[in-house]
Formats: C-alpha cells, sequence, structure tokens
C-alpha cells in the first residue's frame, strides 16, 4: 500500500504506509538511544590518565636537591628521610 496525499480543511497531508510508520518511529528511537547512550559508553577503549607516585629513590633524590638548594634544613631533611625510608 503506497503513501496517499488527502485533501483536508487544513491543507494537504500525506497518510503513512503503517509499516513505514513503523520503521520510521522504530528508527526515530534507535536514533535517540544511541544519542543518548554515547555520552555514557567508550567503545574501543580510549585514553586513560594513569597518574604514578614517584619511587622512593626519586623522592630521596628530590629530598636531597631540596636541600641542597637551601629549601630543608638539614633537620627537615633527616626527618623526610626517614619516613621515606619507615614507609617502604
Amino acid at each position: 500500500m503506497p503513501n496517499r496525499t488527502v485533501a483536508g480543511s487544513l491543507g494537504a497531508f500525506t497518510v503513512w504506509h503503517p509499516m513505514k510508520k513503523l520503521f520510521l518511529s522504530t528508527l526515530a528511537a534507535l536514533f535517540t538511544l544511541t544519542l543518548f547512550t554515547g555520552c555514557e559508553t567508550h567503545l574501543g577503549g580510549g585514553s586513560t590518565t594513569r597518574i604514578e607516585q614517584p619511587t622512593i629513590g626519586q623522592q630521596l633524590i628530590d629530598l636531597q636537591r631540596a636541600k641542597e638548594a637551601g629549601a630543608i634544613t638539614d633537620g627537615e631533611y633527616q626527618a623526610q628521610k626517614a619516613k621515606l625510608l619507615e614507609s617502604k
């Protein structure tokens, strides 16, 4: 049954075949669903940011540099060094 145009008091309009109407409404629903779920899902991976903690060795080097630069005192250096070595 093809679409047909009907003239009415408000002008001409098209009467849709029931299967075409079902197809178009299903297509619209799928499009809307895809649009909204696309914001939440990450298909195919994507990039992830991973923050790595510096190693104890790197922290000891940074502490030594801070002491040498005069940013911390020798006492502060010794205290922080002891904390780092206890935490491992």
